[in-house]
């Protein structure tokens, strides 16, 4: 859990990564650790041969030469790092400090919730489950379309399938046209 005073303090963060899964898969990706935790990207390489390269020739190397036995001190290197390790408590906080927090924490739940409804109402279109019309609204304030669209979103997704067409485009067909040709 995150402390209320590094949420202050931190915008975003960074990390990037690469995981080896087993001997036969490998993930090389990335992850943007911004508030709303969106913006995962990566690559799944799921080939043993070329995972066996890839850890010979990468991860090996880069984990003789980042692993050292003092690092598995885990409280040295917490207290080495000046790291606080107890997250502060709304007592150890000042009204302003609280305040803000708790702003910044509604703002990034907003924040995440309209990106998330945007690519939705954006992925609709792309598969012809919506209209541009439905998913940006009317003109007026879009709220009577916005709600429609989130009652009806879970059925139209839900009576989608998919199939991969010969150019490898992914197409979508409702299920009321399954059976026609």
């Amino acid at each position: 859990k995150h402390s209320l005073l590094l949420l202050l303090l931190c915008d975003a963060t960074h990390t990037a990564k690469h995981f080896i899964v087993d001997d036969r898969c490998c993930y090389i990706g990335s992850q943007n650790l911004y508030l709303c935790d969106l913006a995962e990207w990566g690559v799944v390489i799921d080939h043993a041969e070329t995972t066996r390269s890839i850890k010979a020739q990468y991860w090996d190397p880069m984990w003789k030469c980042s692993y050292r036995e003092d690092d598995c001190e885990v409280r040295n290197v917490m207290d080495g790092l000046s790291i606080r390790r107890v997250a502060a408590t709304r007592y150890d906080l000042t009204k302003l400090q609280l305040t803000q927090a708790q702003q910044k924490m509604e703002a990034s739940k907003t924040n995440a919730m309209e990106k998330v409804n945007q690519a939705t109402q954006q992925l609709e279109v792309k598969m012809g489950l919506a209209s541009e019309q439905d998913a940006g609204g009317n003109g007026d304030d879009g709220s009577s379309n916005q709600t429609r669209n989130l009652m009806d979103r879970e059925n139209r997704l839900s009576m989608a399938s998919y199939r991969n067409d010969s150019d490898g485009d992914l197409s979508v067909l409702s299920s009321d046209s399954e059976g026609e040709d």
